[in-house]
């Protein structure tokens, strides 16, 4: 039996769709299952962007990011490893 988990399926679909010239099909990603890079597993907080404003006031593109730690965790009695920001640590939301 062979086993292939859901994001080698969505990747054979996605090439499957762009290599077809006549395909219409639509469709979309279930981003469910997949961790998302610089996001707190706990409170969804995410990075933040702004400018970088010099003494001339000549501002350029810049993004603040979360200050996230790997924290491991039990969930249901087995060991994870998440994506943490420090303020849900401080406040007891992981344990």
């Amino acid at each position: 039996m062979y086993f292939c988990n859901c994001l080698q399926v969505i990747v054979l679909l996605n090439k499957l769709i762009f290599m077809s010239k006549f395909s219409r099909i639509s469709y979309t990603f279930i981003k469910e299952d997949f961790k998302v890079a610089k996001v707190c597993e706990i409170c969804g907080k995410k990075p933040m962007t702004g400018n970088n404003v010099s003494h001339s006031h000549k501002s350029t593109k810049r993004r603040w990011l979360p200050n996230l730690q790997k924290v491991k965790v039990t969930i249901d009695g087995e060991k994870k490893s998440l994506r943490v920001c420090t303020a849900c640590i401080r406040s007891g939301k992981v344990k």
